[in-house]
């Protein structure tokens, strides 16, 4: 993988790359549809040997939540860090984010946290839902309340990492990404060779993560902003991850240090990478390919436009819906399975117009807000930030 090709003659004039909202929605879609499965499978729904099979595929040979949390990592890390904005971008990107994030987060929290109160399941304690309310349980040994809350810890380290990039003035600059990349997932090696010698699970998975997601971002200065030697560091950089990710997943994920090979979550970070620069790299062809007729790619799209409120509301959805699986009923888990989808679409589609988009306006009405003029030789400096290429400026990520 010495060189990352991209033909920038496809890029749309608008500087957008909408296949990018359509894999948004994919993302969303397959972590869903991993939940659904293994919520099953575990209540003997289904006949014997098509539970073997499930178990089997979802379990053993491709794990398609991983799949679908490393494209929303690889998205993240192409788009966040170039939605720097104003004459101060962190304190304009800061606003954005918890504008963005905070209020369907938080709706999502208060709904799973009744949903468990009405399933009568023990509730949970009050330091641990403080510190899901702040998303920060993961950095204070406390659980998610929901599962799927733990890629919101990652992100925000990803946003710390993104804004300390852009307030260094290094955010273009292809070998200072290249080496935090390498240091990262150097740190993912590490831990995991270590969980393997101690015996217990440590956290690689967080540096395995943040390396992909700054990964995402040497792509967009190889494939989008067509920096030469960026195009030479990303294929490197992406043959590095392909062999670091069997290691980091073999040592840590359960049963640590068991003779194998885990390659469910292997070959969904392994397939995330690949689709992911396939459809980057074929510019706007990949509209087309990935949306197919102008009502599908409509339809995509808009399933990625509330992507967001999909991944944070099909895990109180799928626990709320609990009781229609019945054990040795395959019907049930049909019934089962158009319920929570069709609720959860239902309740995504009117979170992200009831909340998630006023809330967006919100916050840009914020950072446009004039600031006070400080003394002479107090001002914080203006970043410097050069356009190279067609960029591609996202504030509504997920």
């Amino acid at each position: 993988m010495g060189r990352i090709p991209f033909d920038g003659s496809r890029l749309p004039r608008s500087g957008r790359i909408e296949a990018l909202d359509m894999l948004r929605g994919f993302a969303a879609l397959l972590v869903l549809f991993q939940h659904l499965a293994e919520t099953i499978i575990a209540t003997h729904a289904l006949p014997l040997p098509i539970e073997q099979a499930g178990v089997l595929l979802f379990d053993g040979i491709f794990h398609f939540g991983r799949f679908g949390v490393a494209l929303f990592f690889l998205i993240s890390g192409f788009v966040i860090p170039f939605s720097f904005r104003t004459d101060r971008p962190v304190r304009g990107f800061a606003i954005s984010r918890a504008f963005r994030l905070y209020p369907a987060y938080w709706l999502s929290l208060g709904v799973a946290l009744l949903v468990l109160h009405m399933t009568g399941a023990p509730a949970p304690a009050p330091v641990t839902i403080v510190a899901n309310v702040a998303m920060v349980q993961h950095y204070v040994g406390q659980p998610d309340i929901v599962v799927a809350y733990w890629t919101l810890a990652t992100e925000l380290a990803f946003y710390v990492l993104a804004a300390c990039l852009v307030a260094w003035g290094v955010l273009r600059a292809p070998f200072v990404l290249a080496g935090g990349i390498v240091a990262l997932f150097g740190a993912a090696l590490l831990l995991a060779l270590a969980s393997h010698l101690v015996d217990k699970r440590l956290p690689a998975d967080l540096p395995l993560n943040l390396g992909l997601m700054l990964l995402g971002t040497m792509l967009r200065l190889a494939m989008l902003e067509r920096n030469a030697i960026a195009v030479r560091l990303a294929g490197i950089l992406c043959g590095l991850f392909l062999a670091i990710v069997p290691v980091v997943q073999f040592m840590t994920v359960p049963p640590v240090g068991a003779p194998g090979f885990n390659l469910a979550p292997t070959l969904g970070y392994i397939g995330a990478l690949l689709l992911f620069v396939g459809v980057v790299g074929a510019g706007s062809d990949s509209t087309r390919a990935v949306g197919g007729r102008s009502v599908y790619r409509r339809v995509a799209k808009w399933f990625g436009t509330i992507s967001y409120s999909v991944y944070l509301f099909h895990g109180p959805v799928i626990l709320a819906c609990g009781t229609i699986l019945i054990a040795g009923d395959p019907g049930s888990a049909l019934r089962y399975v158009a319920v929570v989808l069709s609720a959860t679409i239902l309740i995504a589609a009117v979170v992200y117009h009831a909340v998630e988009e006023p809330m967006v306006r919100l916050g840009h009405r914020m950072i446009r807000r004039p600031v006070p003029a400080q003394a002479p030789g107090l001002a914080e400096p203006i970043l410097a930030t050069p356009t190279v290429g067609p960029i591609f400026v996202e504030t509504e990520f997920r």
